[in-house]
């Protein structure tokens, strides 16, 4: 048992409730798709507008993943490649002080979409897989599809430079 686990479990317990493996993973992958969508808004009047963006583009690839029915594990590494993804898309996005860059989040999303589909239908035939392995796998699958679509983005849409200082 995991470290993060163990936590969600203590606080649980102290709240008399409890959660299966699965279920723990999954409720850590959405608590990082909330918890990364309230940080990256900026803190103005636009912040809830901001912050439902955020949040609702990374559960439409969660709501993607639904479709195949997918254990609660791989739900919840879903939701963290997203959240993942955005932490990182956001980063770079004000490092590159570019208004336009968030269309390139955008268009990148079909990436994270087509491999949560194609991990969860996967999966379907590995039923005996270990909760955190099956989290971890959906985590790498979505990065995967992201970085693929992503550079093709970058390679046609868009210029992609890290700016160094």
């Amino acid at each position: 048992m995991g470290l993060i686990e163990s936590q969600f479990r203590l606080v649980l317990r102290r709240m008399k409730f409890s959660l299966s493996a699965e279920t723990c993973w999954a409720a850590v992958g959405i608590t990082c798709c909330i918890s990364v969508a309230l940080a990256l808004a900026p803190k103005s009047d636009w912040f809830l507008k901001n912050a439902l963006f955020y949040l609702v583009t990374q559960m439409l690839v969660v709501l993607a993943a639904l479709i195949g029915r997918p254990r609660p594990s791989a739900i919840g590494g879903v939701a963290v490649a997203a959240s993942l993804y955005l932490a990182a898309f956001g980063m770079w996005a004000k490092a590159a002080k570019d208004s336009m860059a968030w269309l390139g989040y955008v268009f990148s999303l079909p990436g994270a979409i087509l491999g949560a589909l194609a991990i969860v239908f996967w999966l379907k035939s590995k039923s005996q897989m270990a909760p955190f392995t099956t989290f971890c796998i959906s985590a790498v699958a979505v990065i995967f599809g992201v970085s693929i679509n992503q550079t093709a983005i970058c390679k046609t849409l868009m210029y992609c430079s890290i700016p160094w200082k």
